[in-house]
């Protein structure tokens, strides 16, 4: 889970919605 968040975080650092909506 971790690692999934950090990956999407990087991806795209000014999305922060996968983290709001997961």
């Amino acid at each position: 889970r971790l690692a999934k968040e950090g990956l999407e975080s990087r991806l795209m650092p000014g999305i922060p919605s996968f983290k709001e909506l997961f």
